[in-house]
């Protein structure tokens, strides 16, 4: 199979093509499947382990919920993305950092939640709000530098874009020989969806 052929996925695709894509990723979910990744949980289990371990041996009370909120999220970006972070042993993590950010109250995107309630019509509409606000901050901090100290990164920007890189270095070097979500979903792409993908784009160029 092409590696463009990848390009196409469950989130762009709509009618029959969704489908069908969604019949295809259902075995990714399978039990057969999801046994596979074991070895990618235990390796975080493992760490949080011997983080226990020294708290233990110091005698003193801690703080476990900081803890399992590190190994947890080290757990999804690993069986999810195959990215071995360091946030377990590190509180500095980039992963962790932005995906706390991420899921920390925010007044704006509180504004947009409280205006999709109260008008649902407008759902669609505040949703785009928010991503054109995140991709203006983005492309400020990138073509003007000097703004970078004032606009802090969208963190679901910095997300978005990791997992694209991700994306895009799997397709091009095939089979990994690892077994996570990602590269399930990949092989479950078919060249058909590709060609439909790419032939809509050159469309919308014309």
């Amino acid at each position: 199979m092409s590696s463009e052929a990848k390009d196409a996925h469950l989130f762009n695709a709509v009618g029959l093509r969704w489908k069908r894509q969604r019949f295809v990723l259902n075995p990714t979910f399978s039990s057969l499947k999801l046994k596979q990744m074991p070895p990618l949980i235990h390796r975080s289990t493992n760490i949080l382990m011997e983080k226990m371990a020294d708290q233990c041996a110091r005698n003193e009370p801690f703080d476990i919920y900081a803890y399992f909120k590190r190994f947890t999220m080290d757990t999804i970006w690993s069986c999810g993305f195959g990215v071995d972070t360091d946030m377990q042993n590190n509180v500095n993590d980039p992963y962790l950092l932005n995906t706390q950010k991420m899921f920390s109250p925010n007044m704006f995107r509180g504004i947009i939640f409280v205006l999709a309630i109260l008008i649902t019509e407008l759902t669609k509409v505040w949703r785009s709000i928010f991503q054109v606000m995140n991709v203006i901050r983005y492309w400020l901090r990138r073509y003007i530098p000097i703004t970078k100290p004032l606009i802090d990164e969208s963190p679901s920007t910095w997300i978005m874009k990791q997992a694209d890189e991700m994306i895009e270095k799997r397709k091009d070097i095939g089979q990994t020989g690892r077994t996570d979500l990602l590269q399930l979903m990949l092989e479950s792409m078919s060249d058909q969806d590709f060609i439909q993908v790419r032939f809509s784009r050159q469309l919308r160029k014309q």
